[in-house]
């Protein structure tokens, strides 16, 4: 009999959101409704889409159950599941959140308010937020502020305000290189930083944020005129409180290999980058990393190829052809240090010409083989 492939996508998402652009639309660049598109749009042909969530891992089995019960088996299972935003986590926030100057980008609810908070700003105190866990794209909240600090000269009220970069880190970036060149524009903006400061609770009804000092484990209360909230994040729960977990809660995976390590020969689960083309032709937009920390330098679909690969004994993955996936980029980006205004530059959607099968990473002569593949796209919003 003629071998075949079954691959089978868990998501339970109608919509694809970009949320990249979510920063811009935070800005008032781009409207919100730019990022988003249908999820059909990027289910390739002969993928069986399952519009479900998962509520549990059963990887001793090979299978997971979902949120409707039912039990679906693989031979692989590639993770790739985003990661999960925990409002609650900061006393006060989800009450506060989208209203009285409580603002943030990591939701497509509330990031007109965010555009909102900025335009309507007329001075005072302006906080910007880094929580104490990873986040998705931890450049972004650095991004808004950046993006704020223009709008307020722009607007004529900079002189009158203050910013202020409240974050849980020790500096203002991970990689010495870049940390060196932010610190300058930092100091040529005269924007403050507050690094070691975890937000733990907002007090709407006297505009406070409330932080932990990490070092010295003080409260420190800031008065706020508008505070963008960057939110504490985790690995799913289904993630967390699964065997597939790490003792912090993340894919336990092989930093070199990216294979489960417990469970190699059932998991290849994914990183940033690779997450980033299985959702633009497999997936959804709101994917984060969900694996072991440290992982090895990305290669966009790396993991993907990999696993298919290995499974005809072809170890080395970079002679495998690439395939351009559709999705969404920005065009007429600005230069230098000129910023974008309002309603300039020009999004475009690319979709991809058309959708192969997915073997069709492999050389053309690759025997095709009888395994099921069982993809597990963003599980939570």
């Amino acid at each position: 009999a003629e071998k075949r492939l079954d691959l089978a996508i868990v998501e339970p998402f109608d919509k694809h959101y970009y949320q990249p652009l979510w920063t811009l639309a935070g800005a008032g660049i781009f409207p919100k409704e730019a990022s988003q598109r249908a999820e059909a749009d990027y289910i390739p042909k002969g993928v069986s889409w399952l519009r479900d969530a998962v509520a549990e891992c059963l990887p001793r089995e090979n299978a997971v159950r979902t949120r409707d019960g039912r039990t679906i088996s693989y031979d692989f299972l590639v993770v790739a599941p985003g990661i999960q935003i925990n409002w609650g986590q900061v006393k006060g926030l989800e009450e506060a959140i989208g209203k009285g100057g409580v603002c943030s980008n990591y939701s497509y609810q509330y990031v007109d308010y965010t555009w909102g908070c900025i335009r309507d700003f007329k001075g005072g105190n302006a906080l910007f937020t880094m929580p104490n866990t990873a986040v998705k794209c931890g450049g972004a909240p650095q991004k808004i502020m950046y993006l704020a600090d223009d709008h307020f000269r722009r607007a004529g009220v900079r002189e009158r305000s203050r910013v202020v970069f409240a974050s849980a880190s020790p500096k203002i970036f991970t990689v010495a290189k870049f940390a060196d060149a932010l610190d300058k524009v930092l100091t040529r903006k005269g924007i403050e930083t507050r690094f070691r400061h975890n937000l733990t609770e907002i007090r709407a009804d006297t505009r406070e944020a409330v932080f932990e000092d990490l070092d010295t484990h003080e409260t420190v209360v800031q008065p706020y005129d508008m505070i963008h909230v960057t939110p504490p994040q985790s690995a799913p729960d289904f993630v967390r409180n699964s065997p597939l977990a790490n003792e912090a809660g993340w894919v336990d995976v092989d930093k070199s290999t990216l294979q489960h390590v417990r469970y190699p020969k059932r998991l290849q689960p994914g990183r940033r980058q690779q997450l980033t083309h299985l959702k633009d032709r497999f997936g959804s937009a709101r994917s984060g990393p969900c694996r072991g920390r440290e992982p090895p330098r990305p290669d966009s679909a790396g993991s993907a190829r990999c696993s298919l690969r290995r499974l005809h004994g072809m170890p080395d993955p970079y002679g495998v052809r690439q395939i351009d996936p559709g999705g969404v980029r920005l065009r007429s980006q600005p230069q230098g240090d000129v910023p974008l205004r309002p309603g300039e530059g020009a999004l475009e959607h690319v979709a991809a010409e058309e959708v192969r099968h997915p073997l069709d990473v492999l050389e053309p002569d690759a025997a095709r083989p009888d395994v099921t593949f069982l993809l597990l796209t963003d599980q939570s919003a």
